[in-house]
């Protein structure tokens, strides 16, 4: 007796910086069938559709949804639309999550014509991407504002006058190791008694931060 077909399942994303909601699309996209494809995102397309630049390299998404247990396989999705990727696959089940339903009328005509399945995967609250994102752009921010306040204030015994304008230059090596950021440059003014005090504020990967007058 010939054994049952298994049922492929396919799930199309970018996965830019893998997270517990991916997880659980990934699980339950596994439980609708029996084989799942990921059909990763080329950086090439995110920068189409979302206009900036891949948060990491192609390569490294695809190593560590590998290595995700319910995950069979991943190929590479070069185009928005995965149709072609349905029909070279033969895929029974297409998952979705809702918010892309309405860009993806050809494919879903295309699955309830073959007779396959289409499944919509719900979004996971209390994770995503964007918010992983503000996480770290906050970090990044209080750092770089520690690094400007204390410049700041160990230049303010180094100026004289009524009013004053003063420069300071340096390196942030640890920030921007964390960060991945060459250099950044800071303008912030702040009241003192006799004056303002007017500070700008440029990071470099050459010395540490000095007052320069």
């Amino acid at each position: 007796m010939t054994a049952p077909r298994p049922r492929i399942v396919l799930l199309q994303g970018a996965f830019d910086i893998l997270n517990y909601g991916h997880i659980r699309a990934f699980k339950f996209a596994k439980s609708q069938g029996d084989y799942l494809i990921v059909a990763l995102n080329t950086n090439e397309l995110i920068r189409d559709y979302k206009g900036r630049e891949p948060v990491m390299p192609w390569s490294h998404k695809r190593s560590m949804i590998e290595a995700c247990r319910y995950v069979d396989k991943v190929v590479a999705a070069r185009e928005f639309s995965p149709l072609k990727l349905l029909k070279r696959y033969q895929v029974d089940v297409y998952v979705l999550s809702y918010e892309w339903e309405p860009t993806k009328a050809a494919e879903i005509a295309y699955m309830k014509q073959k007779g396959g399945r289409v499944c919509f995967s719900r979004r996971f609250r209390g994770v995503s991407t964007s918010a992983i994102k503000a996480t770290l752009l906050k970090e990044q921010l209080d750092a770089q504002s520690a690094i400007v306040q204390s410049a700041v204030t160990s230049g303010r015994d180094a100026i004289s006058g009524p009013a004053t304008s003063c420069s300071f230059s340096g390196t942030a090596g640890s920030l921007i190791r964390r960060c991945g950021a060459p250099s950044f440059s800071i303008a912030i003014t702040s009241g003192r008694p006799g004056g303002i005090v007017t500070a700008l504020m440029s990071a470099t990967a050459a010395s540490p931060f000095v007052p320069r007058p």
